[in-house]
Parts: structure tokens; C-alpha cells; sequence
């Protein structure tokens, strides 16, 4: 079928295709009558098998693991299968709630029951009542593999709109507790169907990629794997740092007008993008929805963090006693104003019981770009579903792709053969020794602060941020040439020792990787320069600096440390290359924050002690000389049971 396209997954996913379903539906209006799910049946009577399941023997009949005897797939039948039925159907959701959608059987012999791979999504509006609508077309699954091949290879494909959404029923929650036991119920009932084998995986990319979890933590009986893309564990921490800083992302996707013309078209049927479909839009969101969206969509800084909102749609905290297995794929390079880059770190160690694998590499918003990602999702998909194999392939295991275009594996994420190296910010320098040499300057948008001015400073062996004779709006730090080729593979963090002459405002801390014989574009054109790469960066909004929903003041007159957590990186730096940390009011074009009234002074402190302001970098391979932590650090914020660092 072709590889995955670099690509986005789409926020208007349509993944029917008008030519296979042509003349497919049923008489009448080809809908489903689909009554409420009936009770699971019990487990088939547990076994095991000398087969290694990445943490032993498998426990075959034991859920989410396959018998493997046949009991699940007809032992050597094989596709590829044409397209049989295509049924829209409406099932009853959390509280008799219809959710609309449509199903693809494959054309398999008579008697023969077939698996399920679900996406649900909130971008489904395009999916109409009738074959001949010409926005039916052959895109793949929020981004992960093509219906048409696992039709091909004996799957039934169900797409289904969340409420409030496309022909839905119900207020859009957005990711709200309803909606995530409408998601669960959905796998029951498709587990359910006469067709079906009983057993249920789900995926999808982004939203379509965050559904799977929202079902998972229910544990519905037919749900055996799952496979979230691009996904979001903790919707605060997609919309605001760690350190509470707030996405300009959020306010992209929350827009009233973008959510009227993509998150939930049709309306009914209407088109999208109408005066009467944006009319129409705010009755279907949900009240506590439509108050959360519209305050983001203002754009401003807020003191503002609705908890109770937040913490129902906080998936992370349900993983612990998740039980279906699960592959987690995720992009280093999926930033685009937003927390999707710190979504995956602490996924790993969360899931306790849940067998599992993980793929994360260098892409963007989407799958990974690898001609043999289809192929390895089918193979991930033929164990848990049909029973097929020796074990499931991967299992246990990490694989995460660098920089510089090497494979890794390892056995968690991040990796425990991450070892963390200190390095202090000092006067300009970045240096294995902590020494005198505090920087100050003013946190302030400044309209010719970017990449020239960034570059210029770099160059000047870290000079402050800003014009000559004028307040420094940033400082820069250089560290010396790196001596080896060092692979940086976790979540780098900042524990800066910071004063301010103000109880709250924001700042962004970002990482550079610096190449021999730079130059820099002339002011004010701002061209990406290769030789010049932010690779990593965290933000802090200081009235929100302990991760805290209420707002405190933050200390004046004295410094405080903070801790910065930044993105998720697997990245090289190569021999002979600086690595500069610049410390500003805005970041790069890709970590914008939403906007703060207010205009501290502050300064970074540097002095003799450990506890002076510095970078924690998990270094895999090489060094950049720089010793092992001796600081009990703040955990990282919002980790499950508040633990970590």
C-alpha cells in the first residue's frame, strides 16, 4: 500500500473511499439498529506457552493475550480480502447518547468472525449519509495505517464521531468523562456483533490518538490493544508547560471559528464553514467546554486554571491498572505551539500491568515516516487480534530514532542507560563548574527578538539579547566545543537559582545546537539557519512555577529555585558543536505563550555552589563534562503520584 506521507495527521480526517463503498450499503438507508452491548462472556480457561512475552512466558487466554489456537482466526487463512458490507450505524453511548459511524467488513467466507480496529474522533464531521458525497476519500487513520489495507488483511474498521460531534448526539466534552465512557462502550458493543471475533483494538493520531486512552482506563473486556499516535495523556499539560506557562497552540485550536470549521462538521448534515453551521456550533458544546474554549481563545495570560475541568480529563492517572496492551508511538518534533513533545515521558513507567511497546522518533505531528510502519502495525495487530505469531513483536521494548538518523533500543523511557550530567550557567558560559556570574535582563516581548538577534548573540560568545546601550531582553550561555559526538536522549531540565523584582510573568528557556562557522541572516529577516537548531525548550509562567492550579505570588526580593522541564529529545550533537541555552521572554516561532501583562527583572544567579543555576542533560553516549546531580530536585509536575524527576 505505500509508505505513511510526511504529514500532519488532518484535523478533518476522512477515511472512506467513494470508488470501494460505491453500491455497498444495504436497502433503506443502510442503518444499523444497534441496541445496547450485552454482557461480555467469561475468559476462555487461562494457559500459558515457552514463548517469551518480553517478561516471561506468555499467558495465552489470560486478557488482553490471544488463545493463538485458532479460536481467534482460522488457522491459514489469508487475504488480501475485498471489501464486503459498509454498515453506518448509530450505538447507543454513556446515558443512551447515539454515536454515528460507519463500519467496513472485509469479504471473508461464511462463518468466519473477524477483529475490530476502532477510531473515534472528534474530526470525523465529513463522514456523511450517503456513498456518493464527494468528501469521502482514502486517507489513513488519524494518521496511522490505511483502512483499506487492514480491510485487505481481514479487519473490520469502525469510525465513529465522539458526541457533540459530526451526526452525534450529546454536547461536545472534549475528552470529558462521558465521552470516555462512550468510547468504551463502543469497543463493547462492536465486541459484541455477530461478525466479530470479540476482540477490539483501537488507534488513531492526535485526538483520534487520545480516545484509545480514554477507553483503555476503563478496561472494557473486548479492548486488547491499543495503538495512540500523536496523543495527549494530560490535557493541562498539552495546553500549559509544566511550570504553567500556557500554549499559543491552544488558542489556535480552540478558536471559535477554526473549532466551527473543523472539529464537529457536519452539523446534521449541513456543511462546514456556513454562518448558520458557526451559529449552530456553541449549542453543541458542552457549558464547562465552551467556558474552558472560549477563555483560551482570548489569547491573553490568565490566572485562571479550572482544576476540577482538568482533572477529569487527566488520563495519566487511570494507566497504573490499565490492562490492554499498548504501542506507543510518538514525535520528538511534535511541538507546534502546544505540550505535545512532554506528553510520552512518563507513559513508560505508568503503565504498570499493561504489556507494552514504544516507537518515537524524529517526525512531527503524525506517524512515523518509515516504509515499513504499515507493516509493522498490521504484525502488532495480527497477534492481539487474530492470534498470529509467536509473540507479540517489540514487546517490552523501546525504540527511539535520533538526530542523527541511528536506531536505538531500550527497555524503558526514558532510557535507564540516560545518565545525568550538570552543566552551570555562569556569566556567558556554560561550564562543568558553578562560578560567579549573574545575568539580568528584562522578560519582555521584544519585537526584533528571534533568530538574528539570537544568532548575533551566539556569536558574540553570549552576549545578552538586544540592541547595544539598551536593556538586555535575554541572555545567552556558550558551552566549549563538544569533545565527542554526545547523544542526549530523555527529558533535559533547568533548576535556575531566579530573582525577580515582580510576583509573576513568564519566560522560556530553550536549547541550541551551535555548528562551527556560523553566520548569522541580516536583521530583520528571520531564515532558519541548519547551523543554528533549537532542539529543545520549556517556558515558565512564575505565578505557576510549582505546577500549582491557583496562582501564587511569586517570591521578590530574593531569588527562588525553579525548575524548567523541557521537551522530550533524542538528539546529537556532533563533535565540534556548542551548545548555547538562551534565557528570554518568547521562544522560537514553534513555542510561542500566550501573552503576559506583566514585565519583570530577572535575574539568573550564578555563584560558587551547587545549588547555582544549571542544566540537567540525560546523556546517553559521549559526555559534555559535566558530573552527576547532587541536589534532591522538585519532581517534575504532574507525574503520577508526584514522583519523579
Amino acid at each position: 500500500m505505500g509508505t505513511i506521507p510526511k504529514m500532519y495527521a488532518p484535523l478533518l480526517v476522512v477515511l472512506l473511499s467513494a470508488v470501494a463503498i460505491s453500491g455497498c450499503l444495504g436497502g433503506g438507508d443502510g442503518l444499523v439498529d444497534a441496541g445496547p452491548p450485552e454482557a461480555t462472556t467469561s475468559p476462555r480457561t487461562p494457559a500459558t506457552t515457552e514463548a517469551d512475552s518480553g517478561t516471561g512466558p506468555i499467558p495465552r487466554c489470560q486478557h488482553p493475550w490471544p488463545c493463538g489456537d485458532g479460536s481467534e482466526w482460522p488457522a491459514g487463512l489469508e487475504g488480501p480480502f475485498d471489501l464486503g458490507d459498509v454498515l453506518e450505524t448509530r450505538v447507543p453511548g454513556h446515558g443512551g447518547v447515539e454515536l454515528h459511524g460507519w463500519i467496513l467488513l472485509p469479504d471473508v467466507p461464511d462463518g468466519v468472525q473477524v477483529p475490530v480496529v476502532l477510531s473515534a474522533t472528534a474530526y470525523y464531521g465529513h463522514i456523511y449519509a450517503t456513498p456518493e458525497s464527494p468528501h469521502y476519500s482514502s486517507q489513513p487513520i488519524g494518521g496511522t495505517v490505511h483502512g483499506e489495507r487492514l480491510v485487505e488483511e481481514g479487519y473490520a474498521v469502525a469510525y465513529f464521531n465522539v458526541r457533540g460531534t459530526g451526526q452525534s448526539g450529546g454536547c461536545m466534552e472534549w475528552w470529558g468523562p462521558n465521552e470516555q465512557r462512550d468510547v468504551a462502550t463502543l469497543v463493547e458493543w462492536l465486541g459484541d456483533q455477530a461478525w466479530s471475533n470479540g476482540r477490539v483494538a483501537m488507534t488513531g493520531g492526535s485526538y483520534g490518538g487520545t480516545t484509545p486512552y480514554a477507553a483503555a482506563i476503563h478496561n472494557p473486556a473486548a479492548l486488547k490493544t491499543i495503538v495512540p499516535v500523536a496523543t495527549v495523556t494530560d490535557p493541562y499539560t498539552w495546553h500549559h508547560t509544566p511550570q504553567g506557562a500556557a500554549f499559543l497552540g491552544s488558542r489556535h485550536y480552540l478558536n471559535a471559528f477554526t473549532v466551527a470549521l473543523g472539529l464537529a462538521p457536519p452539523i446534521q448534515g449541513e456543511p462546514s464553514g456556513t454562518v448558520e453551521h458557526a451559529t449552530r456550533l456553541e449549542a453543541r458544546l458542552c457549558p464547562e467546554t465552551r467556558e474552558i474554549m472560549q477563555a483560551y481563545a482570548t489569547e491573553q495570560w490568565s490566572e485562571t486554571r479550572d482544576q476540577a475541568f482538568w482533572d477529569e480529563r487527566r488520563l495519566l492517572d487511570g494507566f497504573p491498572e490499565l490492562t490492554s496492551s499498548v504501542f506507543i508511538v510518538h514525535g520528538f518534533l511534535d511541538r507546534k505551539d502546544s505540550g505535545h513533545a512532554q506528553q510520552d515521558l512518563v507513559i513508560w513507567d505508568a503503565l504498570e500491568v499493561a504489556p507494552k511497546r514504544m516507537f518515537v522518533g524524529q517526525w512531527g505531528h503524525g506517524s512515523p515516516e518509515a516504509s515499513t510502519w504499515e507493516d509493522e502495525l498490521v504484525a502488532w495487530f495480527d497477534f492481539w487480534l487474530k492470534g498470529l505469531g509467536a509473540g507479540p513483536p517489540g514487546i517490552g521494548t523501546v525504540e527511539y530514532g535520533d538526530s542523527g538518523g541511528e536506531l536505538h533500543t531500550s527497555t524503558a523511557w526514558p532510557p535507564l542507560e540516560a545518565r545525568q550530567e550538570v552543566l552551570y550557567l555562569t556569566g556567558s558560559a556554560i561550564s562543568p563548574d558553578p562560578a560567579e556570574g549573574d545575568r539580568a535582563f528584562l522578560s519582555i516581548p521584544h519585537p526584533a527578538r528571534g533568530r538574528g538577534l539570537v544568532c548575533e548573540a551566539i556569536l558574540d560568545e553570549g552576549l545578552p539579547i538586544g540592541s547595544p546601550g539598551t536593556t538586555p531582553v535575554g541572555v545567552v550561555y556558550m558551552s566549549d566545543p563538544v569533545s565527542k559526538e554526545t547523544l542526549l536522549a530523555g527529558n533535559p531540565f533547568a533548576y535556575l537559582d531566579l530573582g525577580s523584582d515582580q510576583p509573576t510573568g513568564l519566560f522560556t528557556l530553550e536549547l541550541f545546537d551551535v555548528a562551527p562557522g556560523v553566520t548569522c541572516p541580516e536583521p530583520p529577516e528571520e531564515v532558519a539557519d541548519p547551523q543554528i537548531v533549537q532542539f529543545s525548550s520549556g517556558a515558565v509562567d512564575l505565578a505557576f512555577h510549582q505546577g500549582n492550579f491557583e496562582a501564587i505570588p511569586f517570591p521578590t526580593g530574593t531569588t527562588t529555585p525553579v525548575r524548567v522541564d523541557l521537551d522530550n529529545v533524542a538528539y546529537v550533537l556532533s563533535e565540534g558543536h556548542r551548545l548555547a541555552v538562551v534565557v528570554a521572554y518568547g521562544g522560537e516561532k514553534n513555542v510561542r505563550h500566550a501573552a503576559s501583562p506583566h514585565a519583570p527583572m530577572l535575574t539568573v544567579g550564578a555563584g560558587a555552589g551547587e545549588a547555582s543555576s544549571h542544566v540537567v542533560l540525560p546523556v546517553v553516549e559521549g559526555t559534555l563534562g559535566g558530573d552527576a546531580p547532587t541536589l534532591d530536585y522538585p519532581p517534575r509536575p504532574f507525574t503520577p503520584e508526584d514522583g519523579g524527576a
